[in-house]
């Protein structure tokens, strides 16, 4: 038997939406800074079924720093990959121009020699 002793109902909720935003934030974005974050939400349900609100206040506190820090850092490194990977597209096509416009006239000269001698 759970001996809840959370003052605010919506305490008792908060528990439940960290908690799965921790275990999402830890699947999805950064694996170390979600793991702290689900750690401080068990440990501030913990408390909260104790009656220790200090606590239960301190560690949800902690548990939203957290979370919220892998879901930045899980959106920034998304970003990252996006930025580096339009930049390597660029370097390619650009790569790619630069050789079709060192060739075009060679291309061009063959193309000719071959429709001529036909």
């Amino acid at each position: 038997m759970s001996h809840c002793h959370y003052s605010l109902q919506g305490e008792r909720t908060s528990v439940s939406y960290w908690y799965v935003l921790s275990i999402l934030s830890t699947i999805f974005c950064c694996l170390p800074c979600g793991i702290v974050g689900l750690v401080h939400v068990m440990i501030a349900k913990q408390d909260g079924d104790k009656a220790d609100m200090a606590s239960y206040r301190r560690k949800m506190r902690q548990a939203r720093c957290w979370t919220i820090w892998s879901i930045i850092l899980g959106l920034l490194v998304i970003v990252l990959i996006v930025v580096y990977c339009v930049y390597v597209y660029n370097m390619m096509m650009s790569a790619m121009a630069e050789i079709q416009q060192a060739y075009a006239p060679q291309l061009t000269g063959q193309r000719m020699m071959m429709s001529h001698g036909n």
